[in-house]
């Protein structure tokens, strides 16, 4: 790859990034964020985490960012930081797993699984912009891509110190949601079973096994599960975890970006050292199960834990998975589909041709014409007026306007005509006001 070609992957980069950056200017909490700043308040944080262990669930080390919200410290100031924060931290952590893996062509290679993985998020608010949800679920993504990169760089050979910082990363990622746990048992037993259940693999296995273990025994899941009377459906969630694998990989697949960096990356030349590492992705069956298996479990989960899969939260945490998996796949089996790249025409065109798509393809799109038609603007001035509203209502019930701006970029729940509905509490509780109602539209 020539030296302008990088030149525009990193002037792509930095203009998609710091527009994902700039719209954090604009995003508000919402629902759980202030459900969680309201209940922190005034309360010990080892104490908070104990009580969410039997109220809530099991996860100790999201509980500890949920229950230190930024709203409790700083505001809606500190609360619109934080997703700058994530998006560094995605980056970085991209970065590091390419380089602990491949360490060649680390910044093209980041940039673009970075830019694609942003792209296809079923959700971008819940993924990046949502505190409570992109935080439990993205960070969690991130540590557990690292964990696996230190494994598969040293899956040859037994080093101590390397696989004591796996197991800490598998520790503290297993703590942020069960989906993360869900993952390590299925790839700690295919792990076992291509290792001949080998004394390290039975190690990972048992590891896993007690997390889940201690996570999934929480008092809080058996309160949180009563909410929904079609949890539990063992047939019905799978079934539909199959639909929901087959609609998200086709609708990711749909994105031109993914065969349009395949031809690219099959241009690219490889050490032998970091192909050797692949090795493993060379398998039919692996590949299947790397790109498949992920968005599985990240529907099974909650349909079987709630009967729906009201968020999605967890197919956010797929999608990342599913960018540098694709990457590392195609890089992996270079001398296979290299001899089959046979149009010169197509060759040519795959490079202007994936920037293009970098810049548009849905998320992209959304936020691009979202920030210049100014309907994140309008939508932040919304939501500060309605802040401003609650905080001088001093009678015993307060109406308030529905958004007329909602971003797909930037959303907030929306308002329920049920002053008790869950939704309008969280604003009730955060702000110590009167009930929150909806205003309607002849009162506006």
């Amino acid at each position: 790859m020539s030296k302008r070609e990088r030149l525009f992957i990193a002037i792509t980069g930095i203009i998609v990034l710091g527009s994902y950056v700039f719209a954090s200017v604009y995003c508000h909490p919402s629902g759980d964020d202030f459900t969680y700043a309201a209940k922190a308040r005034g309360g010990e944080i080892l104490q908070l985490v104990l009580n969410e262990r039997y109220e809530t669930n099991g996860r100790y080390a999201s509980n500890f960012l949920m229950l230190s919200s930024p709203l409790n410290w700083g505001g809606i100031t500190a609360y619109k930081l934080m997703p700058v924060i994530l998006i560094g931290s995605f980056f970085a952590g991209l970065l590091l797993f390419f380089r602990l893996i491949v360490n060649q062509h680390l910044l093209l290679i980041t940039t673009v699984s970075a830019l694609i993985a942003l792209s296809i998020m079923p959700d971008i608010t819940e993924g990046i912009y949502w505190y409570t949800g992109a935080y439990t679920y993205t960070l969690s993504a991130l540590l557990l891509l690292l964990a696996t990169a230190i494994l598969v760089r040293n899956q040859t050979y037994i080093k101590l110190k390397s696989h004591a910082c796996a197991v800490g990363l598998i520790i503290i990622a297993s703590g942020f949601n069960e989906t993360i746990l869900l993952y390590g048992m299925a790839a700690s037993g295919l792990m076992a079973v291509r290792a001949r259940f080998s004394k390290l693999s039975l190690a990972y296995v048992l590891l896993f096994s007690l997390l889940l273990i201690y996570v999934f025994t929480a008092p809080g899941n058996a309160v949180r599960a009563s909410q929904f009377s079609e949890s539990h459906q063992l047939l019905h969630s799978f079934a539909m975890s199959l639909v929901y694998s087959a609609r998200f990989i086709g609708e990711w697949l749909l994105n031109p970006a993914f065969l349009l960096w395949a031809i690219v990356l099959l241009k690219l030349n490889l050490k032998d050292n970091a192909s050797a590492r692949l090795q493993f992705l060379r398998n039919p069956i692996a590949v299947v199960l790397v790109l498949i298996l992920p968005i599985m479990i990240s529907s099974f989960g909650p349909l079987y834990s709630t009967g729906m899969l009201g968020q999605y939260r967890t197919a956010n945490l797929a999608s990342i998975l599913f960018a540098p998996s694709f990457t590392l796949i195609i890089l992996a089996n270079k001398d296979f589909l290299l001899p089959k790249l046979r149009s010169t025409l197509l060759q040519k065109l795959a490079f202007p041709l994936l920037l293009l798509c970098l810049l548009t393809w849905k998320n992209q799109f959304y936020l691009f014409k979202e920030l210049i038609s100014g309907d994140m603007a309008h939508f932040d001035a919304e939501m500060h007026d309605r802040y401003e509203r609650i905080q001088r209502c001093e009678e015993n019930f307060c109406y308030l306007p529905e958004l007329v701006h909602q971003p797909k970029t930037l959303f907030v729940y929306a308002l329920s005509d049920d002053p008790e509905h869950w939704r309008n509490k969280s604003y009730q509780l955060y702000f110590n006001s009167a009930e929150i109602g909806k205003m309607d539209a002849t009162d506006e």
